[in-house]
């Protein structure tokens, strides 16, 4: 049986090794053996481009997950007939666990008393995020 499915995305690391030039995420599926008691991890890494083959043909049980992974990363599965997103709205752009979304967004969704409305409203960054010099205050003698 399928446990889980696992992604990370390993943006941050394509500055580091030249051999994750042309890959992104690493994928991770866990399945458990209930005969022998045991746990197999299948590993590899992947680009955003590339479909990967769906399991829902042979584990009924990953299709939520693959609708997850789809949800947050925007990866696609093929033969999977039922991606849609499941944790954002339908209307959300871009996928929330990619290391390149913003920390806040790029829509403001709030409902406007006034109007009785629900009012969309771009959001302005006004300043770049900045790196903050963190100062250890701890003094360690005695």
């Amino acid at each position: 049986m399928i446990l889980d499915i696992f992604v990370i995305d390993l943006n941050f690391l394509i500055n580091f090794y030249d051999k994750l030039k042309n890959c992104r995420f690493e994928l991770t599926y866990c399945f458990l053996n209930i005969q022998f008691k045991k746990r197999i991890f299948i590993r590899t890494i992947i680009n955003e481009n590339i479909g990967i083959l769906s399991l829902t043909k042979i584990f009924f049980s990953s299709n939520w997950l693959e609708r997850e992974i789809y949800d947050m990363f925007g990866l696609k599965f093929i033969f999977n007939n039922d991606l849609r997103r499941i944790l954002t709205d339908y209307g959300f752009h871009g996928y929330a666990l990619r290391k390149d979304f913003p920390l806040i967004g790029f829509l403001e969704l709030f409902y406007d008393e006034i109007n009785k409305i629900i009012s969309i409203d771009f959001i302005e960054q006004t300043q770049s995020f900045r790196n903050f010099k963190l100062v250890n205050t701890w003094n360690n003698s005695n």
